[in-house]
């Protein structure tokens, strides 16, 4: 019924109004809980979606028409995407059962062809990122494909590097901290000189009693980006720690400028002899932990989904959904470098919603876009697009924030393989939608 309703005619949908500062735009019949947004230009990004199978929509500002592609049939799902070039590069999993890295190209997009490979030698893979050294023949391997993985309960950093013949030299790469203990990875992004991923120790289980050590430890790493340029990244890794991490919960963690990056974790902090729960955010600027702030809330139902940052304004965006057996509420918190411990941390909260992406419009200074659900609303897919400053669409919301301690940074360890995967093509199929305003 979902694919019926795509067709139905879309003469009288009204254009974008273009200047609005905030506002809730539907994809139309296109509704998904798993989403993720990324911008292609000024005025263009690009959606991921389930809608039955997984496909790729590119949003136009100003268009009530939306081109979209639905995946061959051997893919499962997507878990991630970025763009390079006018490229999407994407992993997620084949119905075989084996993990994916695919990428296609965006410029007669709906008209494209999916270039894939399969990737064993691990189970999962979970975020992906990509670094072009823009480097000219005879060197071949001019791209890197960063991607997380797990294999055997043990996270693994993926190096894949293109070669002229066509295909892929894929470096697994097991990061472990000095007392060689491995751990899983739960996100990745790219500063100039560095990957920064952020991880949480694999050997904690879940507390059976409120104690310190039952908890686990989450970590920063900055892993410098190979010289040459051509050569896998199995340069020094040095990572910071975070103590005290919700074991099932991820970190999650956004570039800054330079050296700097800023990473959250859903963590406890000791005391009185006892944890308080939170959302400690941390800003790293390497080599030094430069700051640090706590938002004193309870984390039994929460889930960090997103950070995103505005260099024009220095601010950092925390999306956080909340869910339970009888409600959705999705907050996003807006940090500033000015933010101080014992001060309130304004923010939104979209009730009855699950926004499960968040990026900057990096063409328009404080503005933000996301994806998600109103999980009242089953007609489409939303788009959420807002000025930190305005508040049309949501409530406005304050948490207080509170200290924790900083920690310095230690040496890491590593071992890898390297393993060669050839490049196959399908074709995708190409279908239209349209895209309403439903608040503004």
């Amino acid at each position: 019924m979902k694919k019926a309703l795509i067709f139905i005619s879309i003469v009288f949908i009204p254009l974008f109004h273009i200047h609005s500062q905030e506002r809730t735009d539907q994809l139309y019949a296109m509704y998904s809980e798993n989403s993720i947004i990324r911008e292609l230009s000024q005025t263009k990004w690009v959606v991921y979606s389930e809608l039955d199978s997984p496909s790729f929509s590119v949003v136009e500002d100003g268009n009530p028409l939306v081109d979209f592609i639905f995946l061959p049939k051997e893919f499962k799902s997507v878990s991630d995407f970025t763009i390079l070039d006018n490229h999407v590069y994407f992993c997620g999993m084949l119905h075989s059962g084996v993990p994916v890295m695919g990428k296609f190209f965006l410029y007669a997009f709906p008209s494209t062809t999916i270039h894939y490979s399969e990737i064993t030698g691990v189970d999962t893979l979970t975020a992906i990122k990509v670094w072009d050294t823009y480097l000219f023949p005879p060197k071949s391997t001019t791209i890197h494909v960063l991607m997380l993985g797990k294999k055997n309960n043990t996270g693994i950093f993926v190096d894949a590097m293109s070669v002229i013949s066509g295909g892929w030299n894929t470096c697994y790469i097991t990061l472990r901290t000095k007392d060689g203990h491995t751990v899983f990875h739960d996100d990745i992004d790219l500063l100039d000189k560095y990957a920064v991923l952020a991880s949480h120790n694999s050997e904690q289980q879940s507390p059976e009693t409120p104690s310190p050590s039952t908890y686990g430890t989450g970590y920063v790493w900055y892993i410098k980006k190979p010289t040459p340029p051509y050569v896998h990244f199995l340069t020094f890794q040095e990572y910071f720690s975070i103590p005290y991490v919700e074991p099932t919960k991820q970190l999650r963690l956004t570039a800054c400028e330079g050296n700097a990056c800023v990473a959250a974790a859903l963590a406890y902090k000791e005391i009185d002899n006892s944890l308080s729960p939170g959302i400690h955010v941390y800003g790293f600027n390497y080599p030094n932990n430069i700051e640090t702030i706590r938002l004193v809330e309870e984390i039994d139902h929460e889930t960090l989904r997103d950070l995103s940052y505005d260099k024009s304004k220095k601010k950092t965006e925390l999306l956080v959904q909340y869910n339970n057996a009888t409600s959705s509420d999705s907050r996003i918190y807006t940090l500033t470098q000015a933010t101080l411990p014992w001060t309130s941390v304004i923010g939104r909260s979209y009730l009855g919603h699950k926004i499960n992406s968040l990026i900057t419009q990096s063409y328009n200074s404080e503005h933000f876009i996301g994806s998600g659900v109103d999980i009242s609303d089953h007609t489409g897919l939303n788009i959420y697009r807002y000025k930190n400053t305005n508040h049309e669409c949501s409530e406005m919301i304050y948490r207080n924030a509170r200290d924790i301690d900083r920690r310095p940074k230690n040496d890491g360890q590593k071992t890898y393989e390297v393993i060669f995967h050839p490049d196959i093509t399908a074709l995708p199929i190409e279908k239209k939608t349209a895209i309403i305003t439903i608040c503004e």
